[in-house]
């Protein structure tokens, strides 16, 4: 399904059964040039994974609410 989708959105909550869902498997399945946003906790996304995507060009933008560590302000 990601594969076929110009917006993947992410706005779940932080079970261990979530953390890390986008992964670089998840990723790996996107469609290219689609816009990837987090409002999910941290822990959701591994951040390396998504940085790499972001370099390689396979997706376009990506917007996350909280990145992992947070930083203090």
């Amino acid at each position: 399904m990601a594969s076929e989708q110009d917006v993947i959105t992410s706005c779940c909550v932080l079970p261990p059964s979530t953390k890390g869902i986008f992964d670089k498997c998840a990723f790996s399945k996107t469609k290219r040039n689609c816009t990837f946003i987090s409002a999910a906790q941290g822990g959701i996304v591994d951040q390396k994974p998504l940085y790499e995507t972001l370099k390689e060009k396979r997706i376009m933008a990506a917007r996350l609410d909280v990145a992992t560590p947070e930083a203090c302000l």
